[in-house]
């Protein structure tokens, strides 16, 4: 089965998101306030669990630092639903 293509055009108040599926395309708005709009392939748990911890890693002051604060590694973890969760963990290194 193929997936369906969707593209995002943001605006100044709205994200244009229409659908290039082969039967219907259609075109949805969403405030720009509402949404935000990642650099992920698809909206997978395990994709925004990597996104989200490479983001949080560079927030903390990188992988030295968290080194040099006797972390050993970074792990974030999304939940699905209960019982459903995707983790992604980074180790971490005295030099980034």
């Amino acid at each position: 089965m193929r997936q369906a293509r969707l593209s995002i055009a943001p605006r100044a108040e709205w994200h244009a998101c229409r659908s290039a599926a082969p039967v219907a395309a259609l075109e949805r708005r969403m405030p720009r306030a509402d949404a935000v709009v990642l650099p992920i392939a698809q909206a997978s748990a395990e994709l925004l669990a990597r996104h989200l911890c490479v983001e949080v890693l560079e927030q903390l002051g990188g992988s030295a630092t968290l080194w040099s604060k006797g972390a050993a590694a970074l792990t974030v973890g999304v939940v699905e639903t209960p019982h459903q969760e995707a983790r992604y963990t980074v180790p971490l290194a005295p030099r980034d």
